[in-house]
C-alpha cells in the first residue's frame, strides 16, 4: 500500500507540475500576445503619424512650389492701383497690382519689396525697399506704408529722403514703379 500511495503522490506532484508548466506558459503567451497587441498599436500609432508627417510635408512643397510658380525674376512692373494719405501721420500707403496681370506670390509677415525708381535729373536709378504693410492672405495686391523723410530740424541743410518724396509727390495712382519678388 505504500508503494501505490507512493505512486499516487508521484503522480499528484507530476499533475501539479504539469498543471504550473502549463499555467507559466499560459501567462507567457498572455504577455507575449499584450506585447504584439502593443506593438501592433504602436506601429499603428507611428504609421499615422509617418503618414501625416508625409501628407505635410506635400502640402508644405505644394504650398512653396504654387510660391515659386508666382515669383518672378528681377523687376517686373506693377501699377499704382490706389493711393492712400494715412491721417496726420506722414505715412501714405500704395496699393500695388502686376501690370501685366498675372497672380502675386504669397509673402510671409516682415518681408519686402524692392524697388527701382528713376527721378527725373539723376543719372542712374536709386534702388529702395519698403515693408509690405498689406495682409499675407490678401492675393490682389500689394501694400506697402512709406513715411515721408524730411530734413531734420535741427539740421535743415541735410537732404530730405528723395525716393519717398518722390512716391509721395510725384507717384499717383495709375503710375508704373518697378518692384522685385517679396524678399
Amino acid at each position: 500500500m505504500e508503494e501505490t500511495t507512493l505512486v499516487l503522490l508521484i503522480q499528484i506532484m507530476a499533475v501539479i507540475i504539469l498543471a504550473a508548466i502549463l499555467l507559466q506558459t499560459a501567462i507567457l503567451f498572455i504577455a507575449s500576445l499584450k506585447r504584439q497587441i502593443k506593438s501592433n498599436e504602436i506601429f499603428e500609432m507611428e504609421w499615422s503619424l509617418l503618414q501625416n508627417k508625409i501628407t505635410q510635408q506635400v502640402l508644405e512643397a505644394n504650398y512653396i512650389q504654387q510660391q515659386k510658380q508666382n515669383i518672378w525674376l528681377g523687376f517686373r512692373k506693377f501699377s499704382i492701383q490706389k493711393k492712400q494719405f494715412e491721417l496726420e501721420s506722414g505715412v501714405c500707403s500704395f496699393y500695388l497690382v502686376p501690370h501685366d496681370g498675372k497672380p502675386i506670390p504669397a509673402f510671409n509677415p516682415g518681408q519686402h519689396l524692392f524697388f527701382r525708381v528713376s527721378i527725373p535729373g539723376l543719372k542712374k536709378p536709386l534702388l529702395r525697399c519698403y515693408s509690405i504693410s498689406s495682409s499675407p492672405f490678401i492675393k490682389e495686391f500689394y501694400r506697402i506704408s512709406i513715411k515721408r523723410s524730411l530734413s531734420p530740424i535741427d539740421k535743415p541743410m541735410l537732404p530730405k529722403g528723395i525716393v519717398s518724396n518722390y512716391f509721395f509727390d510725384k507717384l499717383q495712382e495709375g503710375d508704373i514703379v518697378d518692384v522685385r519678388a517679396p524678399s
